[in-house]
């Protein structure tokens, strides 16, 4: 028998309270006279003595209620290691699923992948009915059964395995319930082109895989599993123990405090057996060089957690626009390109009168003030006279334009021009 969550056996240490409970003496607390008794010589009530156990029933029905409820919180289960039983003219369908997600990416992974394939392609050298696929997100094809067959079983193992060696892990997640899923069915395709006899052999699937925690297996929920599928899984073991790994989130950047300056918004998370919980993250002064010390960051993340944070600010010196994670052993995930970040512009055109003795007032002052350029968006204001249509079509793309005055024939066709371009024409109504 084992458990899923064998900790809370310790709530079976419970079990002592009854035990002291019981051991407990029992002292009256409480007299009443009686006057027919006050004649009588007195007795003292009889004392259960401290390391006497009383109702030892009672006691072994509390403490098996205590237990059976430590292992219901503990979650057993019998484990099943079911062999397949074969007949000796069946034929058995072997399955080979390598896993190429980003968690094979770890110092040491790919290795062992090379070696366990290696292991199992010996195995299955002298069988003509052989499936090797790859996995991340979704089942890639490797070496189906109808390429295998016609090999011989020293070049079977050659081409299979200079085949993974030509791959490399992506950056893709897990989903192992696809791999499963798309393999069972790749191999129901394979099995209905061969005889009747060969459909009901047994299928063997290998799985090799590091089993990370995210994973996918959701997606095996209420299946029709076929009876006779067997699936092995062959447990890879990355060269070092725990791991951080740096995400650029989705949201605007953040600005810093001086009000000049911004920072990406990232995400920060360890698994729950690292090592360490110091680390630093830092801006890469162009792509072949080392880091920036200026743009140190450092970064305190207990084992098991996430956080998110700003990342360190941004400055002119910085081309390549990669931050990196120091501190992890495994860097397969502690870089982040990022695309330089570039301030919103905006233009704003106002058509109006211009007259130098008039003191500014009306429709453009009011614009001047509304229309402020701030830290991550830079607005621009052009003034235009009523009858500047050659400089108005040198104007670059405008987003608002603004119009105080009436206009001259060659003006109002340019602005309807834009305003069939996209462009967006504010006319206020003035009072009489």
């Amino acid at each position: 028998m084992s458990f899923l969550s064998p900790l809370f056996l310790l709530g079976a240490a419970a079990i002592l309270g009854p035990i002291v409970f019981h051991l407990i003496r029992r002292v009256t607390r409480e007299k009443v006279p009686f006057s027919s008794l006050m004649f009588l010589q007195p007795t003292p009530p009889r004392l259960t003595r401290k390391s006497r156990l009383e109702h030892i029933l009672l006691l072994l029905l509390r403490c098996l209620a205590l237990i059976l409820l430590a292992m219901a919180f503990a979650r057993p289960y019998f484990a099943n290691d079911q062999q397949m039983e074969l007949d000796a003219d069946e034929q058995v369908h072997h399955c080979l699923l390598v896993d190429m997600s980003a968690s094979m990416r770890r110092e040491g992974a790919w290795e062992q992948v090379l070696t366990t394939s290696e292991k199992w392609l010996t195995q299955w050298k002298d069988q003509s009915i052989v499936h090797v696929f790859f996995f991340d997100e979704s089942l890639v094809d490797g070496i189906r059964a109808d390429q295998w067959a016609p090999l011989s079983p020293e070049n079977r193992i050659a081409t299979s395995l200079n085949l993974i060696r030509s791959q490399s892990p992506s950056w893709r997640t897990t989903a192992i319930d696809t791999a499963l899923l798309e393999a069972i069915h790749q191999m129901e395709e394979a099995s209905r082109e061969q005889d009747q006899e060969t459909q009901q052999a047994s299928w063997e699937l290998v799985v090799i895989s590091d089993l990370q925690v995210g994973a996918s297996y959701e997606g095996l929920r209420g299946q029709d599993w076929p009876k006779h599928a067997y699936v092995v899984f062959e447990p890879i073991s990355p060269q070092y123990i725990g791991n951080a790994s740096l995400q650029v989130l989705q949201s605007p950047w953040h600005l810093n405090a001086d009000g000049e300056s911004f920072s990406p918004r990232l995400r920060l998370a360890t698994s729950g057996d690292a090592e360490q919980d110091q680390y630093e993250l830092s801006w890469s002064v162009s792509a072949d060089a080392g880091t920036d010390p200026s743009t140190s960051l450092p970064i305190y993340l207990p084992p098991g957690k996430a956080r998110i944070v700003d990342g360190p600010s941004m400055n002119s010196s910085i081309q390549s626009h990669r931050l990196l994670l120091s501190g992890d052993k495994d860097s397969f995930d502690n870089v982040a390109w990022l695309a330089p970040f570039k301030p919103r512009r905006s233009e704003i055109g106002i058509i109006t009168q211009k007259d130098l003795n008039r003191p500014q007032e009306g429709l453009d002052l009011y614009a001047q003030g509304a229309f402020q350029s701030i830290p991550g968006h830079e607005i621009t204001l052009q003034i235009y006279g009523p009858d500047e249509a050659s400089r108005m079509e040198q104007a670059p793309p405008t987003d608002l334009w603004l119009i105080h005055t009436p206009l001259s024939e060659k003006v109002a066709d340019q602005c309807l021009e834009r305003c069939q371009k996209g462009e967006r024409l504010l006319i206020p109504i003035m009072g009489t």
